[in-house]
């Protein structure tokens, strides 16, 4: 049946080579017009299973929520000059932006841009926001602002929740509230020195301070004030792949221009949208420059290998023409793509050359035999097209056995590489033998004007020291094979011992801002950027997970409505504290400073603040808490510079004890104490805090347009990427609150195990279906077995020297290994046909021409599958690199093994 398919397939092409031509650019075309249609996400969650509740949840996140999906500014500079940066672009953000793809366009591309705490809003309800077990703490502070009680009243609310208690650092929000408590003091300090050295200062200055150290920090500023973070929420999500790439290049050009007036300032974009654009961007161009790479470099390969250029560029044609195919197709089957989905087109380009190369060796061997056209085609399709046949279906079956996988990256690969890979093979045996009828033809007419006549003297054009190693090998088939055994065991231990690499940076686009500046902001800010989600139903709700999360060690900070808005209970339990800092302050006046006695009122107060900030720093040194161990070493110094801290400043100011100096001091606290008053009366205030009246900045914060959805966000406790463990601890906390949780952490998690399972599972089914075609095409048990070896040797050698080379797997490489059984087992099914046809004795000829071409598209492969490793999306490298071990690997396996086990087999027959 197939032979008579063969002939009849070189009798068309030979006999309407023009025919077949022109159904073949028919079809080309329009698989040109469904190619279009092609889609790409950059979304990881799309790689998992259909029908995922992670997935779900976060695809209906990403739709509710306009806060979800963000791009991140993070700038750096010198603390005045970032906050003068951020002040400057936030309203540019806001209006019209030309569109960077279309300069005659201007689009609004940004919903709103939070760089600030609502001040307005903490100023209103501040002493609501507090615990009530801080508020008692703390509510001293507020009760006299006059300068030497306020002093005494900051250190017994300091001794109270800081040094009375072993609990004072015991979370990331205590270890926060401490930090920003320290800084308010640290400012409140320096603005009082200035003021009792003489120094003029701006009446905004001296409300600075009292904001810094009632309401704190207004910037989203790092911990050592050199970086700021402005978060823009844009009027797309990452659903919309295009606006994505487009808002963000928008965006990317406000910031460049608004730089040039800020020189010292350094500013870029990170985030879900910029990182969601440059995987997508930099994955299509990773593809389309290897795609190029390595279809120059595999040209260049077959002009040297056949010593002519007109085949490797005919067959380099028909492999563009099946790629076509390829993608119209998928258009159909799979029309949204992902960044892990699209490396298809490279993985046919390695493997479609290979038929290419089968049918020009196969033709041009025959043609050099003295051969006319039609004889040639069709010895060529007999001889090379049931090995091709045999290799492209095995192929594309262990392809479709991917499909069996639960995650939609692994089904999809397999899906569209297989039915790809089908077009490619459908492509080359219609298309390339009439290209190649066409050009003989021509050389035939052009010969024949000339008068010259066709050399028919055969000619070997096969790779002779390939069929002389095989025979070598051959007749010393123990040795060979007690080799062979030798070296798969060692590279099986080594493969035992490859470990996962579950770093995701590791697989993103090396260099790149988005990229890096996730490492700044984890540096400065001691935040990962990798959130995870829950959703509430409701603002009760989103109180308990929020209170139930915040307990897990696995997690640093929790953000939720509840913030801005607590419990009615929680408000009356803070009512009668924030009802007695109003009356307390409320009867208070400014008391003049006169007397001689405040030089050692103050030179006590500000000795004992010293000296809790001291104990305090011993305590953070004691737990870890380095941020506040260094805090406080800026504020009372370290061994080497304590004689150059605020206190000892202040200290040597007061001991001249000049009665200028009472006067500065009584100046300062003039100049402070009705704004700091009014300010406490006002975050004194008793009205109860509702859903309704909180300000629309807030509430888009955590809730869906529609106020029936609440946003959780879970920031992990450290770098989940370098600590596998706290990955897995993280998703199984939230695990355990809900299986809807979401987010990249629980995503990749999934992610990872899923491939893992399915990889598996799909390389024990390959494996099979691979066995059941071989046995029935070679209707041999042995034969199909003997075919088998040289691909599972090289799978188990890829392993082995990826872990050799200090390589670990990963979640996109470890798809290589189920990819290798269909790329691999090709060499073997060509060997064992030819050698089949040729019979006993012919290993030396099997091994130089066929030899030759598994040769050649080995080599092919690993080119196509090498140029991934120069793409800047590092995945694409990993995985490259895997294939391209692997592909040389089966090579060696064949060359290697086989001629031992035929030697083996032809012995035992004598």
């Amino acid at each position: 049946m197939r032979e008579k398919i063969l002939r009849k397939l070189a009798q068309l092409q030979t006999n309407y080579p023009w025919k077949m031509l022109i159904l073949v650019i028919a079809v080309t075309i329009v698989c040109i017009i469904l190619a279009s249609g092609i889609q790409i996400t950059p979304k990881w969650s799309d790689m998992l299973p259909k029908g995922d509740k992670r997935t779900a949840e976060f695809d209906r996140i990403l739709d509710e929520f306009n806060s979800a999906s963000s791009i991140v500014i993070v700038v750096q500079g010198e603390e005045e000059k970032i906050k003068a940066f951020a002040d400057n672009i936030a309203p540019k953000l806001l209006v019209p932006i030309t569109n960077p793809k279309n300069k005659t366009e201007k689009k609004v591309y940004v919903r709103r841009v939070d760089y600030k705490q609502d001040v307005d809003f903490i100023r209103n309800h501040g002493f609501a926001l507090i615990k009530e077990s801080d508020l008692k703490n703390m509510r001293d502070i507020f009760q006299d602002p006059n300068l030497v009680p306020l002093l005494t009243n900051i250190n017994n609310s300091f001794e109270k929740e800081y040094i009375e208690t072993d609990k004072s650092l015991s979370s990331r929000e205590k270890e926060d509230g401490a930090y920003r408590f320290l800084n308010g003091i640290e400012n409140w300090l320096v603005v009082m020195e200035n003021y009792l050295s003489g120094e003029e200062l701006p009446q905004r200055e001296v409300y600075s301070a009292v904001d810094k150290l009632l309401v704190g920090e207004p910037y989203f500023i790092s911990y050592d004030r050199k970086a700021l973070i402005l978060n823009v929420i844009p009027n797309f999500s990452m659903m919309e792949a295009f606006l994505m790439v487009e808002g963000t290049d928008a965006v990317q050009s406000v910031v460049t221009e608004t730089l040039k007036d800020f020189p010292g300032v350094q500013a870029g974009l990170t985030g879900t949208i910029p990182m969601g654009r440059d995987e997508m961007v930099y994955g299509t161009q990773g593809v389309e420059y290897t795609s190029i790479i390595s279809m120059i470099a595999i040209g260049v390969l077959l002009i040297l290998s056949f010593r002519m250029w007109v085949a490797p560029v005919l067959a380099l044609l028909n492999l563009l023409i099946g790629l076509i195919w390829a993608a119209g197709l998928s258009a159909i089957l799979v029309p949204v793509l992902n960044i892990m989905t699209l490396m298809f087109f490279v993985v046919l380009i390695g493997l479609g050359i290979d038929f290419s190369i089968h049918i020009i060796a196969g033709f041009t061997e025959m043609r050099a035999l003295g051969y006319s056209i039609a004889k040639a085609t069709e010895e060529c399709l007999l001889k090379s097209g049931k090995g091709i046949m045999t290799g492209a279906l095995t192929t594309a079956c262990a392809f479709f056995a991917l499909m069996i996988g639960e995650s939609r990256v692994m089904s999809e690969m397999g899906l569209i590489t297989g039915i790809g890979l089908l077009a490619v093979v459908a492509v080359t045996f219609i298309l390339l033998p009439t290209l190649l009828v066409l050009r003989e033809r021509r050389r035939e007419k052009q010969t024949a004007k000339k008068g010259i006549v066709r050399q028919t003297i055969p000619s070997d054009i096969s790779f002779v020291f390939l069929g002389k190693a095989a025979l070598f090998l051959k007749e010393r088939y123990m040795f060979t094979l007690l080799g062979a055994i030798m070296l798969t065991g060692l590279l099986t231990w080594s493969a035992i011992n490859i470990t996962f690499n579950y770093n995701y940076m590791d697989v993103e686009p090396e260099g790149i801002p988005s990229i890096a500046l996730q490492d700044t902001v984890l540096d400065k800010f001691d935040l990962s950027m990798d959130f995870a989600y829950l959703v509430a139903e409701s603002v009760e709700e989103s109180r308990r997970l929020t209170d139930v999360v915040r307990d897990y060690s696995s997690v640093a900070v929790v953000e939720g409505i509840s913030l801005y808005l607590p419990s009615p209970e929680e408000q009356a339990k803070r009512r009668p504290h924030i009802e007695e800092i109003r009356r307390l302050i409320s009867v208070v006046d400014c008391q003049p400073l006169l007397s001689e006695n405040m030089f050692d009122a103050l030179k006590q107060e500000l000795n004992r603040l010293k000296m809790n900030i001291i104990e305090l720093q011993d305590l953070a040194f004691t737990g870890g808490q380095d941020k506040i161990d260094k805090k406080c070493g800026e504020i009372v110094g370290y061994a080497e510079s304590e004689n150059n801290t605020v206190f000892s400043r202040l200290e040597s100011i007061l001991n001249r004890r000049d009665k200028n100096i009472l006067l500065r001091a009584d100046s300062f606290q003039k100049d402070y104490f009705h704004y700091f008053k009014d300010n406490v009366l006002q975050m004194a205030n008793t009205d109860p805090i509702f859903l309704e009246n909180l300000p629309v900045s807030i509430v888009d914060r955590y809730a869906n347009k529609d106020r029936n959805l609440f946003l959780i966000t879970v920031l992990p406790a450290d770098n989940i990427w370098q600590d596998a463990l706290l990955l897995y601890r993280l998703t199984d906390d939230l695990a355990e609150i809900s299986e809807r949780a979401t987010g990249f952490p629980p995503v990749f998690r999934a992610l990872i195990d899923v491939i893992g399972r399915d990889g598996r599972n799909a390389a024990i089914l390959t494996i099979f279906v691979v066995f059941v075609l071989l046995l029935i095409d070679f209707r041999n048990v042995r034969h199909a077995l003997i075919a088998m070896i040289p691909l599972m040797a090289g799978m188990v050698w890829m392993v082995g020297i990826l872990h050799l080379i200090g390589r670990q797997l990963d979640v996109v490489n470890v798809m290589a290994i189920p990819l290798i059984i269909g790329i691999g087992i090709d060499d073997g099914v060509h060997i064992i046909h030819r050698w089949r046809r040729e019979g006993r004795g012919s290993v030396k000829t099997v091994f130089a021409s066929t030899g030759k071409a598994i040769l050649l598209t080995s080599l092919t492969t690993m080119l196509a599958f090498g140029s991934l490793m120069f793409s800047l999306w590092r995945g694409y490298g990993s995985l490259g690199t895997a294939l391209l071990i692997g592909v040389g690997a089966c090579f060696i396996t064949t060359v290697f093994i086989l001629p031992g086990i035929i030697g083996w087999i032809e012995r035992k027959r004598k």
